[in-house]
């Protein structure tokens, strides 16, 4: 029977989520597809991630990375490394609702060559497990959510899919060169639809292809709103041509001014709301100015991207000699 069904490979970048990561690859193995390569990336995690698969999972191949660099690039190593026709990336923190959604997508895309990205989220961590959700791009950079609409199996098309759970096919994956790097966290996925897009293919989201995201904490950046701010602006820079920038610049210069006058109605707000006010809060300004900051020193970088192959050889040497590991959280 594999002779004739399509190999699919799964990639999985995961840091320091053990027991999630547990999870998701039994769900993974409870699929009724039939023709499956399994690939965990590992991002450098220390909880033992690695150690666990090979005990616990032995069917299951490990990438060990030895320095945390993001999930954009183990996300490239997974696609280098799989030899499917289809990829399917999945975040460590997801779980299927029944047993033959793998089987489902395939199905889809082999009937429909002009999908590029097929998937969806189910927010769990939200406690929605009724909609599954896509994602598109706004005017100034800002990502939102796309409900799926009409039956289960309707197609809603959107920018693109989150990688939490997203299936493309591979010479698709690679005529885009793969994912950039230089985002760490954040809009990876955003800038990969886009271009899959800009190739005429269309990216999509159904209830009946998607997963349950449990959103877990575990592997987080400390400085997560920062980043992405900061990866908003570089996905703007390097897909929104040369007036969208300015109109982005002109509100978040509006937003720095305001934001200080305002600040005692919105502490007032939150401590109505019983809402948690963390130190972002108070600090929101000098966040979006560091994000700016660091983009206009990157900015030679970002506007290269625009052509670069991430799969290539050469570019991954150059990203892993430029890339500052990530903080641990």
């Amino acid at each position: 029977m594999h002779e004739t069904t399509p190999l699919v490979s799964v990639i999985i970048p995961s840091y320091t989520r053990m027991a999630e990561l547990a999870t998701c690859l039994n769900a993974l193995l409870t699929q009724d597809y039939p023709n499956l390569e399994i690939t965990v990336v590992d991002d450098a995690s220390s909880d033992g991630t690695v150690h666990m698969v090979k005990r616990d999972f032995p069917s299951v191949h490990v990438l060990q990375g030895r320095t945390n660099r993001g999930p954009a690039h183990r996300r490239n190593q997974g696609i280098l490394a799989s030899r499917g026709e289809y990829l399917l990336f999945l975040d460590s923190d997801v779980r299927f609702p029944d047993a033959d959604v793998i089987a489902r997508m395939v199905a889809r895309m082999s009937t429909d060559p002009c999908i590029g990205e097929l998937g969806g989220e189910i927010p769990l961590y939200e406690g929605d497990q009724r909609r599954a959700y896509g994602r598109r791009v706004g005017y100034t950079g800002r990502t939102f959510r796309v409900p799926a609409e009409g039956e289960s199996d309707a197609l809603t098309p959107c920018d693109y899919v989150a990688t939490c759970h997203c299936m493309i096919r591979s010479e698709v994956a690679r005529q885009v060169s793969g994912f950039d790097p230089h985002y760490r966290f954040g809009a990876e996925d955003a800038d990969f639809g886009l271009a899959i897009r800009m190739r005429g293919y269309r990216n999509c989201v159904a209830f009946a292809y998607a997963a349950l995201h449990q959103g877990s904490r575990t592997g987080r950046l400390p400085d997560e709103t920062y980043q992405y701010y900061r990866t908003q602006l570089r996905l703007l820079w390097k897909r929104g041509g040369a007036i969208r920038p300015l109109v982005r610049l002109g509100l978040d210069a509006l937003r720095v001014l305001i934001f200080y006058p305002l600040l005692p109605l919105k502490l007032l707000a939150y401590v109505i709301l019983g809402r948690r006010i963390g130190r972002e809060s108070l600090i929101d300004p000098w966040l979006i100015l560091k994000a700016y900051d660091w983009n206009l020193r990157h900015l030679s970088e970002t506007q290269r991207a625009r052509t670069a192959d991430f799969l290539a050889s050469a570019e991954i040497e150059r990203f892993r000699r430029s890339a500052t590991p990530r903080r641990e959280p």
